[in-house]
C-alpha cells in the first residue's frame, strides 16, 4: 500500500475475503511524513522544484508512456538497466 490517508481506511468485506482466499500479503511502503507540523514537506518540495532550487530532471532516467509501463516495471524488477527514477507520462 502506498499513500497518505487522512482518516481511517475500511476494507470492504468482499476485498477482505479475496485476500484471505488467495492468502495474499499486503505490503506497505514508507512514503513520507505528511503532517503539517513543523512544516508541510510536500509543499516545501513542490516550491523548491517550482523555484528551480531543487533540480529533479537529472534524477529521471526513464520516461515512458502507459503503453510501455509493463516493460519499464519488468526492467526495474530484473534490474536489466541502470535507473534512478522511472516516470510514467501521458
Amino acid at each position: 500500500m502506498l499513500g497518505n490517508p487522512h482518516g481511517d481506511i475500511n476494507i470492504p468485506r468482499e476485498i477482505y475475503d479475496k485476500f484471505m482466499r488467495k492468502e495474499a500479503t499486503i505490503l506497505g511502503v514508507f512514503n513520507s511524513v505528511y503532517k503539517l507540523a513543523p512544516h508541510d514537506e510536500w509543499k516545501d518540495a513542490a516550491l523548491a522544484i517550482h523555484s528551480g532550487k531543487l533540480k529533479v530532471a537529472d534524477l529521471i532516467t526513464h520516461s515512458v508512456p502507459i503503453e510501455e509501463l509493463n516493460d519499464a516495471l519488468d526492467m526495474m524488477y530484473h534490474n536489466s538497466q541502470s535507473f534512478s527514477k522511472v516516470m510514467m507520462v501521458n
